[in-house]
């Protein structure tokens, strides 16, 4: 087996209308393309994701989760050390939630969503009130904050693949000219097919990156001034108004909401 994929034959086998699966992960590690014949709550406890979907390629950080109904085919690219978790539901399980697979959903994860995906994979818990728990956590998923693409990213291995190539080597100081001319590309035909691909222009997206890459920095701990130079910011008061302008919270805020997790 390639070290850097997962056998998916090692995922344990439903129980009770549903099952966990906890993985660790480091930056290049990837999860080829599968679906599950149960629906998926994806989430990061620490660490960055990149999930791509036959609609959409999502970055996920630790303050998301994302519901993947079954049978969709998906794979994962982790950007950053990364603490996956994962809970499967059954059909039978969500009998009363089937409004929930008409499509992949990024969810805000909440602290006390958080709070359940600690607990449930501490294995301290009883089988009955994991179960009860799991279903407190159905109905937390089905009530949650739906969230857009805090950063698009294109499907295709011409920007996707500069995206992704940016994001995992922390590529900030890259202009459009050398993007374009990677591409072999004009800036002009660069501009124009990339706003086209991503609804943004290259400067906004660059800017995007930056921040959503720090996520990893401050939610593993690392003080507000290492994640402002980590994405790039040359002082933490201008990282902190970024932030607070994209996220609707500043970072330090974020980072005190992830610890209570």
């Amino acid at each position: 087996m390639d070290e850097r994929t997962i056998n998916m034959d090692e995922i344990p086998e439903l129980s009770a209308g549903w099952r966990e699966f906890a993985r660790d992960f480091v930056p290049g590690m990837n999860r080829p393309e599968h679906c599950h014949r149960e629906a998926q709550l994806l989430y990061a406890q620490k660490g960055v994701m990149l999930v791509r979907t036959p609609d959409c390629v999502r970055l996920i950080a630790p303050f998301q989760a994302l519901w993947i109904p079954a049978g969709v085919r998906h794979s994962i690219s982790f950007l950053a050390d990364t603490e996956m978790r994962s809970l499967y539901f059954s059909d039978d399980a969500l009998r009363r939630l089937k409004h929930l697979n008409d499509r992949v959903r990024v969810l805000a994860a909440t602290p006390l969503i958080r709070e359940l995906f600690s607990a449930l994979f501490s294995k301290d818990v009883p089988p009955a009130t994991a179960l009860l728990m799991t279903n407190l956590m159905l109905r937390l998923v089905s009530d949650a904050e739906e969230l857009g693409a805090a950063l698009p990213m294109a499907d295709d291995d011409v920007f996707g693949a500069l995206q992704s190539e940016i994001l995992s080597r922390r590529l900030w100081n890259m202009s459009m000219e050398e993007a374009s001319a990677r591409l072999s590309l004009s800036p002009k035909t660069f501009s124009r097919r990339f706003n086209k691909a991503l609804g943004m222009t290259w400067r906004d997206w660059m800017a995007r990156a930056r921040l959503c890459a720090s996520l990893d920095l401050l939610l593993s701990g690392r003080t507000l001034k290492d994640a402002a130079f980590g994405a790039g910011y040359a002082d933490q008061a201008t990282f902190t108004a970024a932030f607070r302008k994209l996220f609707g919270t500043t970072p330090g805020a974020m980072q005190k909401s992830a610890r209570r997790a």
